[in-house]
């Protein structure tokens, strides 16, 4: 009877035992989840931020606007808002115009001239993900054209006037240059495929200088050049020119007027033409004949303009400026 005593008393203590080490035992569940939630840029002076958007791409540590911010935005200032999962530890923000780091809070004041590496850290104190985040920024005023050096000296002499068209030679299209300098007119082409690949090529039947080469039209494989003499040139090819009918004083050449679809008009060289003291609309169609129309109207311009040609459906305008 005092053997169970004994063991009861024993059992009981053991009992308690364990449940008191147990009721210091708590299993605590490891938050894994450190990624980045939410990214925004802000500044009082730079309001589109307000409205910019940006993706993070969390299979490739991504960060960046899909539409860019105006030319010309600076943002070697701003305040940087991030969230990132319960799991994150702390954050690193490198940016990398200075490479200095920076231990991030929820706002800090960042300089995104350039990209920003955001690093976070999980508690484990070892795993880490990285992102790159870039602000997107138009790097060309939308309203000019920006021009930069293609080549230098194509052609190795100086040039007083030069006009660069595109013509068909057995089908395959090719660049012809006309150029001008102190002996005369000259003529060069190049494959459109290889601009800097140029040759020269024969020229005939072209005076020596008065040429306004920039006036030079194409049409239906007729290459027309008129000259400030009144005289104009035809080709068939661009290469072998003979002068036209000398009666006709030619004042400017307008452009090429090309039906799309009207079947009635036919194709022609719209020109201004000199008439009995009067400067006057004319055509000039593929037959090589002339139909002259009314008198210009004051303040027309006969030199210093622009042509230039619209396709559309039915017709082709020529629109002059000057």
């Amino acid at each position: 009877m005092k053997n169970k005593i004994v063991l009861l008393v024993t059992g009981w203590m053991l009992l308690i035992l364990s449940l008191c080490l147990n009721s210091n035992i708590r299993e605590y569940d490891m938050v894994t989840d450190y990624r980045v939630f939410t990214f925004t840029l802000s500044h009082d002076s730079i309001a589109v931020l307000k409205t910019t958007k940006f993706t993070i791409d969390q299979q490739n540590g991504l960060i960046y606007n899909v539409d860019s911010l105006p030319f010309g935005t600076v943002l070697d200032t701003v305040l940087c808002t991030t969230t990132f999962g319960a799991g994150t530890s702390y954050v690193e923000i490198i940016p990398e115009v200075s490479g200095d780091t920076i231990y991030a809070t929820k706002t800090d004041s960042v300089d995104f001239s350039q990209a920003v590496k955001i690093i976070s850290h999980a508690y484990d104190g070892i795993t880490t993900k990285a992102y790159m985040a870039q602000v997107n920024i138009h790097q060309i005023n939308p309203d000019s054209m920006v021009w930069k050096l293609y080549a230098d000296n194509v052609i190795s002499q100086t040039l007083t006037d030069l006009k660069v068209i595109v013509a068909e030679n057995n089908g395959v299209k090719q660049y012809l240059m006309y150029v001008s300098n102190t002996s005369g007119y000259q003529l060069y082409s190049s494959p459109v495929s290889n601009e800097l690949q140029w040759e020269q090529l024969s020229l005939s039947g072209l005076p020596a200088s008065l040429l306004n080469l920039q006036q030079l039209i194409i049409l239906d494989n007729y290459f027309f050049i008129p000259a400030t003499d009144g005289n104009l040139y035809c080709s068939r090819n661009g290469q072998e020119w003979n002068l036209l009918d000398t009666s006709v004083r030619v004042r400017a050449l307008l452009g090429a007027i090309n039906p799309a679809d009207d079947k009635t008009q036919a194709k022609s060289v719209a020109a201004l033409i000199e008439e009995g003291g009067q400067i006057i609309y004319a055509t000039l169609g593929m037959d090589l004949e002339w139909k002259t129309g009314e008198a210009i109207n004051n303040g027309f311009p006969v030199s210093g303009f622009s042509a230039y040609g619209e396709d559309n459906y039915s017709y082709n305008p020529e629109i002059i400026t000057g």
